[in-house]
This record gives structure tokens, sequence and C-alpha cells, in this order.
């Protein structure tokens, strides 16, 4: 069946990053969600992130309670805003009350475990489906609300 897409395929991109098993996985979800009305949109986009993030829940869930309570919080903090993890404002925004260098060290760790990748003054999720899920199941918890689709910057 033929899919109207409307410029969704660069939103695909741009949601899950440079993964190209991951932007298939996308599109098939979306093609999935769409199929019926012959025409994909950016609420299709979302609903497919959410449901591969969903489905998804168990492994996340698990990886989730293995991580300490920082590296948990700097996952949040990193789901919303790539760089400044150490400033003030995003300490603030966050409630995160440990030192800078614990939170440098915490995100370090998390890019060994292969969760994050770092580059230039950033911290980007490796798994943007994990992403999508940190977004919406814990970042709720502390009374925050971004769209599945966020990418931070």
């Amino acid at each position: 069946a033929h899919i109207r897409s409307d410029g969704i395929g660069a939103l695909l991109v741009h949601v899950v990053g440079p993964r190209t098993r991951d932007g298939i996985q996308l599109a098939h979800e979306v093609a999935e969600v769409s199929r019926m009305r012959g025409r994909a949109t950016v609420d299709d986009v979302a609903e497919a992130m959410a449901h591969i993030a969903r489905a998804a829940d168990a492994p996340y869930r698990m990886l989730w309670h293995g991580l300490s309570r920082l590296q948990q919080q700097a996952l949040r903090a990193l789901a919303v805003r790539a760089s400044g993890l150490t400033t003030a404002a995003v300490r603030r925004e966050f409630s995160l009350t440990a030192a800078p260098g614990s939170l440098t060290k915490a995100a370090q760790t998390l890019v060994k475990q292969g969760l994050l990748v770092a580059g230039r003054g950033a911290y980007i999720y490796d798994d943007p489906f994990m992403r999508a899920w940190v977004i919406s199941t814990t970042l709720p918890d502390l009374g925050i609300t971004v769209p599945i689709l966020h990418v931070p910057e």
C-alpha cells in the first residue's frame, strides 16, 4: 500500500539520528500506524515512537534499575538537554544536587556502558528509543513534560 509522507522522512532521520536500523524500525512502525489512512503525519511518528518505547519497557526498566541514582538523573537531564549537564541552570532545573565532577563522571560511565555518545561538548543517547522511554516514563516523575519526539540540542 502506498503511504504519502509529506516530509516525514526528514523527521524520522532527525529523531533517530545516524543509526540506520533505528530509522528502518521507526519507518516500519509509522507505516503500520498510518496505513489505514494512507498518509503519515507527525502524530503518527510520535505514536510509533511511543509504541516502540513501550514495547521495550521491560529491558529498559531492567537497565534503568541497574543504574545508580546519579546516572538516572544524568539520563533524565540529557533526554532534554544534550549539553550543559554541569551548569547551575541545568542542575537547578533537574534538581541535581551532586557536584559537577560527579555528574561528569556519571555521564562518562554511561558513555563507557554504551548508553550515551560523547561529542562536541554534548552527550547524546545512542538509542533514540531509550531516550523516548526516559522522556515518557521517567520525566513525568519530576513534573517535566517533553514531546516524545524531542531531540536534545
